[in-house]
């Protein structure tokens, strides 16, 4: 978590302190998540559920801080999903238009029927872990869709030959650096991918470049 994050996460567990004084943060960790997890290792999806179930506590009677946090990590991919969007529109004519046909061409509709951006889910997806075997969590449709949109773009923007500050500036919109991150580390992670092609101790390769720094979708 960000210091601005694990302030927050604070604030709000000693909201429930104030409440409940008999209540323990590892249970309501394991009530959020499924299990227990240190917050240290909470990922932007983990501190929204857990803050939800703080608020439930805290607040309780006051659904509408529990319902904004259990929606902050969609909010988050229709923000940058946005950005993309917007980025596209410097290389490409119509970038609604080929948001949507990406997500046709991905998620086909039903006979008759259409499917956009809205319909995706922000739910994880289940994948089997290619290293062990076991189910874990994967990325939702939405924020596919976000990786899909932003490895694209990447492409175009260097076949322009422009900088991240140029796209940024072309596009109307604020750079920042961007790092994607979760905070999570499966076989589908950019961790993983990097150390799968790192060639092993003495084979004489040469271990491939890391992902540039603001070259990640979030």
């Amino acid at each position: 978590m960000t210091p601005k994050q694990t302030q927050l996460y604070w604030r709000e567990w000693a909201a429930v302190r104030s409440a409940d004084p008999k209540a323990d943060r590892h249970d309501l960790h394991t009530r959020a998540l499924g299990r227990d997890k240190s917050s240290k290792d909470f990922t932007n999806r983990d501190l929204d559920q857990v803050l939800g179930v703080f608020r439930a506590i805290s607040d309780p009677l006051n659904l509408a801080p529990q319902i904004r946090a259990q929606r902050q990590g969609r909010a988050r991919l229709e923000h940058r999903l946005a950005e993309i969007t917007q980025c596209l529109g410097v290389y490409v004519e119509d970038p609604a238009g080929y948001v949507a046909r990406v997500v046709s061409d991905r998620w086909p509709a039903p006979t008759g029927g259409s499917i956009g951006p809205d319909d995706l889910s922000d739910k994880p997806s289940m994948r089997k872990n290619r290293s062990t075997g076991a189910l874990e969590d994967g990325p939702s449709q939405l924020h596919q869709l976000v990786m899909t949109l932003w490895a694209r773009l990447m492409a175009l923007r260097r076949g322009r030959g422009h900088s991240l500050a140029e796209m940024y500036a072309a596009a109307g919109v604020p750079a920042r650096r961007l790092w994607a991150g979760d905070g999570r580390t499966t076989s589908f992670s950019r961790e993983a991918r990097q150390k799968a092609r790192k060639p092993a101790a003495g084979a004489g390769g040469r271990a491939n470049a890391p992902v540039p720094a603001g070259e990640e979708p979030f």
